[in-house]
């Protein structure tokens, strides 16, 4: 069988609405499996030799399974998600990053200088504050309570080199603004931002990301608040604060 054999197969089993989500997960597949396709130029340019994963088709249809009739993340498939055109690593018990979040990113580069001094709040994986702290060249907090995507973060961190350029704290938010004494040009966060209460959350994403993650008190205002309470603490003359919202 060949690469594009296979791709025929997926299309006609799984994806013939051409679904680009579905497209995306069978390539990232593909790159995980496979010894020579590690990317879509490698695929298009073996796309007629024979795949060089045969002994392990089982699993890859298993798993290609699972994406697409099962909705199960791809990213805990593969241990691995791209973010700004960085690669992270990733794992069950931890938020998927999503695409729209990179429009933050985005800005905040857009609208600053390098070498400032920025606060990344709920940090997860680290996705934003470390593609903050390559593209800026900035010094970046990151913040985190929880094990498992602190653990992921350290791991990155040391996977991008970003060791001398980041502080990582293991810490509760509400603690860390507490007792926080550093100051910021810039705060950055995406917590949990869903109420209790929703209903309209898909139900693959509460199946199987975890829901201290996504769900916050005070009608998913919880973090927000303790923010606002606390940002006088966290700046000099003045600070810009980017957050992502429902």
């Amino acid at each position: 069988m060949t690469f594009f054999q296979l791709q025929k197969q997926f299309l006609t089993k799984y994806n013939y609405n051409d679904d680009p989500n579905l497209n995306h997960d069978f390539l990232e597949l593909v790159f995980t499996f496979s010894h020579k396709v590690k990317d879509i130029q490698h695929f298009y340019l073996y796309r007629n030799q024979p795949i060089d994963f045969e002994d392990q088709l089982n699993s890859f249809y298993l798993d290609l399974f699972l994406i697409c009739k099962c909705k199960f993340p791809c990213a805990y498939l593969t241990h691995n998600v791209s973010f700004y055109n960085y690669q992270f690593l990733i794992r069950k018990g931890v938020l998927v990053p999503r695409p729209e979040t990179e429009l933050l990113v985005d800005k905040i580069i857009l609208e600053n200088f390098r070498g400032i001094k920025i606060l990344d709040l709920c940090a997860g994986i680290g996705n934003i504050g470390l593609s903050l702290a390559k593209s800026l060249k900035a010094k970046v907090t990151l913040v985190e309570k929880y094990e498992i995507p602190f653990h992921l973060m350290k791991l990155n961190t040391r996977h991008l080199k970003l060791q001398h350029q980041v502080k990582l704290v293991q810490e509760d938010v509400k603690l860390f603004l507490i007792t926080n004494k550093q100051k910021f040009d810039v705060v950055v966060m995406n917590p949990p931002y869903i109420s209790t209460s929703s209903t309209k959350v898909e139900k693959n994403v509460v199946r199987y990301e975890p829901h201290n993650a996504l769900f916050a008190k005070n009608n998913g205002l919880y973090f927000y608040q303790l923010l606002l309470t606390n940002l006088p603490y966290l700046m000099n003359k003045q600070i810009k604060v980017y957050l992502e919202i429902d």
